[in-house]
């Protein structure tokens, strides 16, 4: 049987927003850290955390949560939709869970 070699499961909602606050909560706290210590090594911690949520976002939740539409799958569409998720994580995340949460009670 032919396997679709870009095919990836699927992801539930409740799972991907727990992926998604524990990433928030790593950030936040390598954020604080460097608040309250003004140390450039935390300075790079938070953002090498902040990358890095930003990636297992786009790479493991967005791909599995997200099925993109056939006229919106386009390397324009769907490159634009993965660098604003990327490096504004912390504010279109929630945004894309609550539509999705709309959708699936409404």
């Amino acid at each position: 049987m032919f396997k679709n070699p870009y095919y990836t499961k699927s992801i539930s909602l409740s799972l991907a927003v727990i992926i998604y606050l524990i990433l928030f909560i790593l950030t936040f706290i390598s954020l604080s850290l460097f608040l309250e210590s003004k140390s450039d090594n935390y300075l790079i911690l938070f953002i090498i955390s902040y990358i890095f949520s930003g990636l297992i976002l786009n790479r493991v939740v967005l791909r599995r949560l997200v099925e993109w539409h056939i006229l919106y799958n386009t390397v324009y569409h769907v490159s634009q939709a993965k660098i604003l998720f990327f490096f504004f994580w912390p504010m279109t995340y929630i945004r894309l869970f609550f539509r999705l949460f709309i959708i699936k009670v409404l």
